[in-house]
């Protein structure tokens, strides 16, 4: 799971999704 994270970030769209379930989580 973490490895498909750090993976994913590396797109721009993953960025913004990574950035959405962080505030999703975090709320």
């Amino acid at each position: 799971m973490s490895a498909y994270f750090i993976t994913g970030t590396q797109k721009p769209w993953s960025v913004a999704w990574a950035l959405w379930l962080a505030v999703f989580l975090i709320s």
